[in-house]
């Protein structure tokens, strides 16, 4: 009581952070056997049943933990000198326990000094305790912001990686790690005239793989041997070799491509064609055959090669930082596109008839080669073509290369009396009458330069005759009657000494001289189709026009083209 008064309790209070000071009722005792007056209202926050509606239980009991510690530091402190109880309430908030407000109750009417007699140690008692509390509180919400501070930089480094991912490693717009790949489209076929294929496009595989980025090898070589048939010895023996890439398959006609989804950057399959020829040798000399890259470089594969040969594609393939496949649904693909097919007047059918008939007729004489043509007249297309001996174009480096020449179209021989049919044309030009007679007995003395005798002797032939027995010394004595230029011209409008256009590349145009540049031997020679050379195609060709009415025709073997050629 003799204490002078230091501070106030009104210091204390506005030392506090408050932003509500509530005014309420209280209707119950701070303690059940107090019986003094009540000047304050603070039975509220140390009973749990009265608390505010805004204070949690369990900051109403921290607040009457608070008031009983109080109370007992008081009792203790002053021992019998104390007659009352200066209780405070006290709300946890997320700055800390504030103070709310001082109250006193009082046993006896002096009580109301106990301001002036328990200030300054109150105050101390009060700081104290809330001290702390304030410690408590100031560590746990230290660890909760502790834990904020780990999640949100956590959240950051989570995005720096996304980040880094998505502009580093993934970067889609960035030039590195971009490869171009090519797409091969397939070869134009060759069809015979009913549509039945004379040459195919076998599918082959070369398969690799980089031996350090396999993930799992025992799978890999299990699946693998599983999709080719191949033991799986021989892919571990060349997996084990120790080089960092290794070729399991050169050439395999598995399609094993949906196990490159599954091990992208350690598997490697190349698609790749080659040309294959069903029908082995029947039509090898018309077809011909193409090289290792797919190139035409013998018969009609070779004359139209840039019309069978396919457009090639890309499409661009992406690595990341590091190495490994991505998909980037922007990278554009241009789609290949395949060659143009090519449909021939060949009759595989036929082809196969006159081959059989020529090797019987080889085998039947003793001879060592045989030709023979097939061909419609009234049009000029070629149904058959045959030159024996032949070659297997699926193998061509096992036969001699003279093999692949088609010698209808190339090759020059002497007409002989097949010629005949020139010398017979060129008198009913010039209106000899069939009936007349010529005396054909051998041998003729043709003006003491060369004997003429025919194979098959005869007195007197007409003309028809003549050209019935094929007469040698029956066609001169016409060609004399007819002279040079009415033998020439005649031969000239029959083709010889020009090519049919059947191939101008190799079909050479033969030898047919100008009359002005033919000897005297030349009227005994040329008329039985001696110095003059022509290729049997040229020779068929004039036979064909015979047949067609006297007109002549082009001969040809392909019945659709590309339109490009057709122009």
């Amino acid at each position: 009581r003799d204490q002078p008064r230091s501070r106030g309790l009104g210091d204390v209070y506005k030392r506090q952070t408050l932003k509500h000071m509530p005014i309420i009722q209280d209707h119950k005792r701070a303690f059940e056997n107090d019986t003094g007056p009540n000047t304050g209202g603070m039975g509220t926050y140390s009973d749990v049943d009265h608390s505010l509606p805004f204070l949690k239980i369990k900051e109403v009991n921290e607040a009457k933990a608070i008031n009983v510690a109080t109370a007992n530091a008081l009792r203790e402190e002053f021992n019998e000198g104390y007659i009352g109880i200066l209780y405070g309430g006290f709300i946890a908030t997320k700055n800390g326990v504030k103070l709310i407000e001082y109250n006193a109750r009082f046993g006896d009417p002096e009580a109301m000094n106990i301001f002036s007699l328990l200030e300054t140690d109150f105050l101390e008692i009060c700081e104290s305790l809330t001290e702390q509390r304030l410690d408590k509180v100031k560590i746990k919400f230290k660890n909760r912001i502790i834990f904020v501070h780990i999640a949100i930089m956590l959240m950051w480094i989570g995005f720096g990686v996304r980040l880094f991912n998505i502009q580093v490693i993934n970067r889609l717009n960035s030039p590195q790690g971009i490869k171009v790949e090519s797409i091969n489209g397939l070869r134009g076929n060759f069809y015979d005239v009913n549509g039945k294929n004379l040459t195919q496009n076998l599918t082959f595989y070369r398969i690799g793989v980089h031996t350090k980025k396999i993930s799992n090898t025992e799978n890999l070589i299990n699946e693998l041997s599983s999709c080719t048939g191949t033991d799986k010895e021989v892919y571990i023996l060349k997996i084990n070799s120790g080089r960092d890439y290794v070729e399991l398959e050169k050439k395999t006609n598995k399609n094993c491509q949906q196990l490159q989804k599954k091990y992208p950057n350690a598997l490697i399959i190349k698609k790749s064609f080659k040309r294959y020829y069903p029908e082995d040798n029947l039509v090898s000399q018309i077809v011909g055959f193409t090289n290792i890259d797919d190139k035409g470089i013998s018969g009609l594969e070779a004359k139209y090669n840039k019309f069978l040969e396919p457009v090639s594609g890309s499409k661009l393939s992406k690595r990341n930082g590091l190495g490994v496949r991505i998909s980037d649904p922007t990278l554009p693909t241009e789609e290949a596109k395949n060659g143009a097919d090519i449909v021939l007047t060949i009759n595989k059918e036929y082809q196969a008839i006159l081959r059989d008939e020529l090797i019987l007729q080889m085998e039947k004489v003793g001879a060592k080669a045989s030709m023979g043509l097939i061909l419609n007249p009234q049009t000029g297309a070629i149904l058959s073509m045959v030159n024996l001996p032949d070659y297997n174009p699926n193998s061509p480096n096992d036969f001699d290369i003279e093999l692949q020449k088609n010698k209808i179209v190339t090759d020059l021989i002497e007409p002989g009396s097949t010629f005949k049919i020139v010398t017979m044309a060129a008198a009913l030009e010039s209106n000899i009458d069939l009936n007349d007679e010529y005396n054909v007995e051998g041998p003729y003395n043709f003006h003491n330069i060369k004997m003429i005798e025919d194979s098959e002797p005869h007195s007197v032939l007409n003309v028809k005759e003549i050209l019935a027995f094929s007469s040698n010394i029956g066609t001169i004595k016409i060609a004399e009657h007819l002279g040079k230029k009415s033998i020439y011209d005649q031969a000239r409008e029959f083709g010889f000494g020009t090519k049919t256009g059947f191939d101008s590349s190799t079909e050479p145009a033969g030898i047919f001289r100008e009359p002005s540049k033919w000897s005297l031997s030349s009227m005994h020679s040329i008329p039985i189709g001696y110095e003059v050379s022509a290729t049997p195609l040229q020779i068929a060709m004039s036979y064909a026009a015979i047949a067609n009415g006297g007109f002549m025709s082009v001969s040809y073997t392909h019945l659709t083209l590309p339109t490009i050629l057709l122009v």
